[in-house]
């Protein structure tokens, strides 16, 4: 029951203990928004320090991720990044590209990747959605779904089954699932049969694709060899274990297609409740209300900027390697996590006295500060440091240990932090990297 887990976790920071754990909640799938709220009233009452960090995605004193469709933005730099690096972008080929999605428009994820990719591709004019499923439907047209139609629905709170069919072309076609076992069957075949230049998960169970399935996202060649192709080259994981390990490793080795994995492509609805987190500690419920729309704005910018940064730090590294992305992706997250992990140590070493070696370094300082969006919370720990106080030091140690792991490989490639195996020399090497930058 949610009440005695929430409790739980509250009374863990509430209760007296003399080294409190440092947790935060965030939400997650079939977290309701009453949920949330009643999360932090109740931390709120029972006297946790600092309530409004507690639980992120809030209403008011929070940046609510599907009001501001947080990990779809990710999603979308994904993608926009591997249409360019795969040659399938508008810009470059001069007609749109096609993408199919599961998820269906009131969701968040699925909804909100249809406004983004609306807003950044103007529509028809760069983005044709010739495909869609939820729980409701399936809606299928080869000549492009209609865009005031899916946005309508998106805008409305309503599902697929409620698109209306007069906007389909000739070709198109609106098939229900309740009660109807043709459209049961069109739905679970929807992520094998219907061909895109891209996929977007962004709705449906895990393992939807798997090893046992996989063989349907292929068909013969046109050309009448015994070439197989993928019915989409391209797929941008905005759902979470989606398609499975074994599933992504036959798409690669069949077919070259190229999956952009969980782990990367939606990670940003975490990076958002991380910064409402610190936002949290850093300003008061009043000013974080009354500057909500200027700190929204530089958090989604920031989000942008981090996926930008490794989208194209994976691109690179399978042009060195001829890796799948998937492979890099996770070698990428345990080359982060050691130097992350190296890092934190060396600045919780130097806990006890602030003014230690490490915490003195100029650029120790200087990434913590960086961390910041930008914007009214750069601006006004800048006119006021002390609102750092706040901010456990264990907490700072992190989010210096994190900057500074993902901005050197991000900066200096992968191979830079894999090919040395000491432990000692890699720190070498970052504090290097810090003292230069």
């Amino acid at each position: 029951p949610r009440a005695s887990f929430a409790e739980t976790v509250v009374d863990r920071h509430a209760g007296g203990r003399s080294h409190p754990e440092l947790l935060f909640l965030g939400p997650d799938e079939n977290i309701i928004p009453e949920d949330i709220e009643w999360i932090y009233s109740e931390a709120r009452r029972r006297g946790h320090p600092s309530p409004a960090s507690f639980m992120s995605s809030k209403a008011n004193a929070g940046i609510n991720h599907k009001t501001y469709g947080v990990t779809s933005e990710g999603v979308a730099v994904f993608l926009d990044i591997a249409l360019r690096r795969c040659g399938l972008h508008p810009s470059e080929t001069g007609r749109p590209f096609t993408v199919k999605l599961s998820g269906g428009p009131s969701g968040d994820v699925a909804g909100n990747a249809l406004k983004v990719l609306h807003r950044m591709y103007l529509g028809d004019e760069g983005c044709k959605v010739v495909g869609m499923c939820d729980g409701t439907a399936v809606a299928e047209d080869p000549n492009g779904l209609s865009w005031s139609e899916l946005l309508h629905l998106v805008n409305s709170g309503l599902p697929l089954a409620e698109y209306d069919t007069n906007a389909l072309s000739p070709t198109g076609v609106l098939v229900l699932t309740d009660n109807n076992p043709e459209g049961v069957r069109r739905r679970n075949t929807f992520p094998l049969k219907v061909r895109a230049d891209a996929f977007l998960p962004a709705g449906g169970r895990p393992g939807t694709i798997n090893a046992d399935n996989v063989g349907g996202f292929f068909h013969l060649a046109d050309d009448g060899s015994d070439r197989k192709v993928p019915c989409c080259p391209l797929i941008v994981e905005g759902a979470n274990l989606y398609i499975t390990p074994e599933a992504r490793d036959a798409m690669w080795r069949t077919a070259g297609v190229t999956v952009v994995k969980d782990s990367s492509a939606n990670k940003s609805g975490v990076t958002t409740s991380s910064f409402e987190v610190l936002a949290s500690l850093l300003l008061t419920e009043e000013e974080f209300v009354d500057h909500k729309e200027s700190i929204v704005h530089g958090v989604l910018e920031r989000l942008r900027e981090q996926a930008a940064l490794e989208a194209e730090l994976l691109f690179d590294e399978r042009e060195k390697s001829g890796m799948a992305l998937p492979k890099i992706s996770e070698r990428l997250s345990a080359a982060i996590i050691r130097l992350h992990d190296l890092i934190e140590q060396r600045l919780h070493e130097g806990c006890p006295d602030a003014g230690k070696e490490m915490w003195q370094r100029a650029g120790v300082q200087a990434a913590l500060f960086a961390h910041l969006p930008e914007g009214v919370i750069r601006d006004m720990v800048k006119k006021e440091p002390e609102r750092w106080d706040a901010v456990p030091l264990s907490y700072r140690a992190s989010i210096v240990a994190s900057r500074i792991a993902s901005r050197a490989i991000y900066s200096n490639g992968l191979g830079w932090a894999e090919r040395v195996e000491s432990d000692d020399a890699l720190m070498d090497a970052v504090l290097a990297w810090v003292d230069a930058a």
